[in-house]
């Protein structure tokens, strides 16, 4: 019997099973539904990532508050139950009443192996499994080579759920790298090394952290002849472990390493095969306990979700004598201007021994976040005895965001981990499982977003205290990690005054007060515009009219540059901001620039996006969220000046881009082909937009219409 999906077929495998309506479903990749050769019409988003997300869990009941999350994730309605009800109504008018069915806690898609490519892949590999172990090494290999011809990455490429996009990255990926390498051992025990070298080089290059694929590369390169090549290999895979984590290859690739390098007689097939596998699964056992851990839990919670709610989280066991890291704080910041209020909170919260776990600071750009942070993280340093930990996200950088996994992979190093794991799931829970008793205060300066920050949480046995600062508002960490959140203003005059006198070296007499309330107007209460009016005062000698006159002028955002980095030249970093928006809101973001009002009222905002007060309400929440709107009344929206000259000037730059709304690429979507990094055409049009710097591929949460 064969069977095909999506132009893979394969045959000699048995795949019975119930036909149900004659609908067979794809989930290793794009999420289709095919009905006699015909793609079925899936309509809405919606109801494609319910799809999706029944499909990952076949045959077992998907709880519905799970559903809900991972189909709405932050931008939840009002009535989410029904409208959860109203979607599954829709894909069961698609796909059939019998295959989508209803459970006490929520839902269940029925599927066998003839119908669904993930049940079909779980089955090949069991075969290929049965086979070696009789001793039919072929047969083996050939069936691995069917079952890794399912995949077609990355994963869900086509659903826009960023939450199930992660949880589909942790569930399946571990089983698609498994099957490489255990068809490429195979491969080498039947001495096809053309055929290893050639499945293997590019999967190589989008997992470099995975030694044992690279080991089995290099062993088929030098088995092909081609001894330059895998030393190569080792160099670049070396290089990149050493430079992004900070640690030498393990004992298995080094071994294979100085054999080629030394041009040793070669091992038979058979002895390279099983010597990968053996070092493999030594190295690799800590990583496999952690996810096993993590699977045991995430199914305990999907069968059984009203049980798991009160037990305890199990982490990885604490190696021995890892150090204290002491501090990794950055310079202590001058002095803090018209912060008191807002430092004493944040004084109170980390002192406070039953405290929020995380803490949000949050802020336009340049309003003194990460300087209020690292002064609060001094004065209460001594609050942590196991260190003060600091790492810089860069979520609004000329760099691209860190990812999570990288993120996790330095902050592990730091704590002296050995054996770090390579999957996003099984550093998180490695890094839980070091926080368990450790009371460490954690900086994450600069972050994008809450998917970003998510993954480095310690876990809730720990004792550790995270403060986070983000030009995004992290809902998402307030309302689902309960998170306090502290949002930082601008300055008033007399703060500004102040400032003003100690970094010109005059009296604070010497600035009129009418004055000095314009800049602050001007600058929005910026402490980095206005530090840089000061210094360039104080170099040139100059006048607080003077420097008025030029922020009233055509080139204001010159006026608001130190001329010395991107760090402190205002018009560049705003633009950081905007690349964190999707296109849609992009869009609304230069129509608002090209509009001369100061603020709007929510139907002249409409108006002027050209879009319907619900639409318009979601893209000005979307400029809200990272502080480049805020509200001022019932219903009226106001944009600073700085914000506000510098979209008037990226809408003369550069043209409205054409066509309709594309998602913004989140932490959650490339996650799902994690760590995999794939070019996106629609990140790069909103990069074009806003080209005022260059910049790498970034990436941020998606504010859509709802």
């Amino acid at each position: 019997m064969g069977v095909s999906f999506t132009g893979v077929s394969f045959t000699g495998v048995s795949f019975t099973g119930v036909s149900f309506t004659g609908v067979s479903f794809t989930v290793l990749g794009p999420v289709t539904a095919v009905r006699v050769g015909a793609p079925v019409p899936l309509a809405g988003r919606r109801v494609l990532a319910l799809l999706a997300a029944l499909l990952l869990s076949p045959n077992k009941d998907v709880p519905t508050d799970r559903l809900i999350e991972w189909a709405w994730g932050e931008a939840r309605p009002a009535h989410p139950r029904a409208a959860l009800q109203n979607a599954m109504s829709r894909l069961r008018h698609a796909v059939g009443d019998e295959v989508v069915e209803t459970t006490p806690f929520g839902y269940r898609l029925r599927a066998d192996a003839g119908t669904l490519d993930l049940l079909a892949f779980e089955k090949l590999t069991a075969s290929a499994a049965g086979a070696d172990r009789a001793g039919d090494t072929a047969l083996a290999a050939d069936r691995l080579r069917q079952a890794i011809g399912l995949w077609r990455m990355p994963l869900l490429s086509n659903v826009d759920a960023p939450g199930l996009g992660r949880y589909a990255a942790t569930l399946l990926t571990e089983r698609y790298l498994a099957a490489h390498e255990e068809h490429a051992r195979l491969c080498l025990l039947l001495g096809r090394h053309a055929e290893v070298a050639a499945e293997l080089s590019e999967l190589v290059g989008s997992y470099p952290f995975r030694e044992p694929l690279a080991a089995h590369l290099m062993a088929a390169l030098a088995g092909a002849g081609r001894r330059a090549d895998a030393l190569v290999t080792y160099e670049a895979v070396s290089r990149t472990l050493r430079e992004e984590l900070g640690v030498q290859p393990g004992a298995a690739l080094r071994s294979l390493h100085t054999s080629i390098l030394r041009a040793e007689p070669q091992r038979t097939e058979a002895q390279w095969a099983e010597s990968l596998r053996a070092e493999a699964h030594r190295t690799e056992a800590q990583r496999t306990e952690s996810l096993r851990t993590e699977a045991q839990r995430t199914e305990a919670q999907r069968a059984e979700p009203w049980r798991t709610a009160a037990q305890p989280e199990r982490v990885a066991a604490k190696p021995d004598a890892v150090p204290a890291p002491g501090s990794q704080l950055p310079a202590r910041p001058g002095v803090l201007y018209g912060r008191t209020h807002e430092a004493g909170t944040l004084d109170r919260w980390l002192a406070e021994p039953d405290s929020a776990a995380v803490t949000a600071v949050v802020g336009p750009v340049g309003v003194g976040k990460s300087a209020l942070v690292v002064h609060a993280a001094q004065r209460r340093r001594a609050a942590f005895p196991d260190g003060t930990l600091y790492l810089d996200l860069d979520g609004y950088a000329a760099s691209a965001p860190l990812e999570p996994v990288a993120a996790l992979g330095q902050l592990l190093d730091t704590l002296g981990a050995v054996a770090i794991p390579t999957g996003l799931a099984a550093r998180a829970a490695r890094w839980r499982g070091l926080l368990a008793d450790r009371r460490l205060l954690l900086v994450l300066d600069n972050a994008r977003d809450s998917a970003q920050v998510r993954p480095l949480l310690p876990g809730a046995a720990s004792p550790s205290t995270v403060v986070v600062t983000s030009r995004d508002q992290l809902r998402g960490l307030v309302a689902r990690d309960g998170a306090r959140r502290l949002t930082l203003d601008g300055l008033g005059p007399d703060p500004v005054r102040a400032l003003l006198a100690d970094l010109t070296g005059r009296p604070a007499e010497h600035f009129d007060r009418g004055r000095v309330a314009e800049l602050v107007d001007r600058c929005a209460g910026l402490p980095l515009a206005v530090r840089v009016v000061a210094e360039r005062m104080a170099r040139t000698g100059g006048t607080l009219d003077e420097a008025l006159a030029a922020l009233r002028g055509p080139a204001f955002l010159d006026g608001l540059s130190a001329d010395d980095g991107t760090d402190t030249d205002l018009r560049t970093t705003l633009s950081w901001s905007c690349h964190a928006l999707d296109t849609e809101t992009a869009r609304g973001y230069h129509r608002l620039g090209r509009h001369a009002a100061d603020g709007w009222s929510l139907p002249v905002a409409a108006t002027v996006l050209q879009r319907s007060p619900r639409q318009a309400r979601a893209v000005l929440d979307g400029l809200i969220a990272v502080h480049l709107l805020r509200p001022a009344g019932v219903r009226r929206y106001v944009m600073p000046p700085p914000v506000r000259a510098h979209a008037r000037a990226s809408c003369r730059l550069h043209p409205l881009p054409a066509g309709g709304p594309k998602p913004a690429v989140g932490f959650g979507s490339r996650a799902a082909a994690a760590p995999v990094e794939r070019a996106d055409s629609a990140v790069g049009a909103r990069l074009a937009t806003f080209a005022v710097v260059p910049s790498a591929r970034v990436a941020g949460e998606v504010h859509e219409p709802r």
